[in-house]
């Protein structure tokens, strides 16, 4: 298994998830030891149709990129799934309408391994419109409990959105983890 895993939750997402794996595929042009996994969880749109095609458009990531196709499953277990299913030393889940950008995963790997006390890497925060645009979206992390399980989940019961789940974990911080 490769160092990094990126594991994309799909359901429907056929509006977004070309935009999505692509920016997961521009992850390989600076960080190599890197594997994408895609979790269909049996969407009725077009999204399996949209991967194959952005995969067969840039065939230079099909080693890098797993596509499975579910037969339904709650969104948790779907989730999980991808996390379960591959055994890398640091994973992160991406939403299937989410993107992160060139080299954020290459800066998260630099930054883990350089403080072994350091569980996850988490970048700034943009929204994206239906139409493309970014605009800057305020996140503040509260990160001063003492206990990590607990600092991680006031972080997202405060935060009424889900962007510190979307980062870049220590697989071995997650293990075991409800």
């Amino acid at each position: 298994m490769p160092k990094v895993v990126i594991g994309i939750p799909c359901f429907n997402e056929d509006q977004y998830i070309a935009g999505t794996l692509l920016s997961a595929i521009q992850q390989l042009d600076e960080y190599t030891d890197l594997e994408i996994w895609i979790s269909d969880n049996k969407s009725t749109d077009n999204s399996v149709s949209k991967v194959e095609a952005v995969l067969e458009a840039v065939k230079s990531a099909v080693n890098h990129v797993t596509l499975v196709e579910q037969e339904g499953m709650s969104a948790s277990d779907n989730f999980w799934y991808l996390f379960d299913a591959t055994d890398s030393e640091l994973f992160m889940w991406l939403g299937g309408h989410d993107q992160i950008s060139k080299g954020y995963i290459q800066r998260g790997v630099t930054h883990i391994t350089q403080s072994s006390d350091t569980g996850l890497f988490c970048g700034a925060h943009k929204g994206l419109t239906v139409d493309g645009n970014l605009f800057d979206q305020e996140v503040v992390y509260d990160f001063s409990q003492d206990n990590p399980v607990e600092r991680y989940l006031q972080s997202i019961a405060n935060l009424n959105n889900c962007y510190v789940f979307h980062s870049l974990f220590r697989r071995k911080n997650l293990m075991n983890f409800d």
